[in-house]
């Protein structure tokens, strides 16, 4: 990998251009930072550090995603949309939690589901409804949005007007991904097609999932550590720190 980024520096080089390794996807760790994620051909580099807008340096960040056109973060009290520059579109008033996100067509945001307030919101129109036992947002368009739901200890993929419709293996962390929905096993992830034939595909990983973050159009990122990827390869993010273990609970 080294000798190909040396090769491409050096061609680059005679022509007087710089070597920009291509974005792979945009990480919120679990400081609140955001990090920027580049590489290519199944390698990822270390990451580097954005710096977070000014307008939100004072918020702590509970969580965002990321699409083709720009990204989301959730602060205690507020909702913001940014660019594919991570400046600032749009800021608005928010109740207290963590969010899930779903992105239109053209990698906007365009939903967002208020957890423990269980109120899922056009971030356009504002036009809100109360929906529970939601575990992921997948596509959608002005009016309509694809959701995973928790019925008893069953996964469903459905509408809002019709929430179990398919039945979709694993639980949760949960999340839209490549045409289907990836789901939490013991042994990892599972990805299931949506509204199609397509055999389910296992996607080992080596500690367990705690958290599936949308980080581009074709990447997620899992646990803030991997970096899943359109050819369902599984990347170590380098240098990212590992999660300290829960401690054992004691008689």
């Amino acid at each position: 990998m080294k000798l190909l980024y040396a090769f491409a520096a050096f061609v680059l080089g005679l022509s007087g251009q710089t070597l920009a390794p291509p974005l792979a996807g945009t990480l919120l760790d679990a400081e609140g930072r955001i990090a920027l994620l580049h590489g290519v051909m199944g390698n990822l580099l270390p990451p580097e550090f954005a710096v977070v807008p000014i307008e939100i340096q004072d918020e702590v960040i509970l969580c965002g995603a990321f699409g083709r056109s720009g990204g989301v973060l959730k602060t205690a009290s507020h909702l913001v949309l940014l660019n594919n520059q991570l400046s600032v579109v749009s800021i608005q008033s928010a109740p207290d939690g963590k969010a899930l996100f779903s992105f239109s067509s053209d990698g906007t945001p365009a939903w967002v589901l208020y957890i423990e307030e269980a109120e899922l919101m056009n971030i356009s129109s504002g036009a809100s409804t109360t929906i529970r036992g939601v575990v992921a947002l997948g596509p959608s368009s002005s009016s309509s949005v694809q959701l995973l739901s928790r019925i008893g200890q069953q996964l469903w993929a459905g509408t809002v007007s019709a929430p179990a419709q398919i039945a979709i293996p694993g639980s949760d962390p949960a999340a839209f991904f490549q045409l289907g929905w990836l789901s939490t096993t013991p042994s990892g992830l599972i990805w299931s097609p949506a509204g199609s034939t397509a055999p389910t595909r296992e996607i080992p990983v080596p500690e367990p999932v705690q958290s599936i973050q949308m980080t581009a159009s074709d990447t997620v990122s899992i646990n803030g550590r991997w970096l899943l990827n359109a050819r369902f390869q599984l990347l170590e993010i380098p240098g990212m720190r590992r999660k300290a273990p829960k401690p054992e609970a004691h008689p």
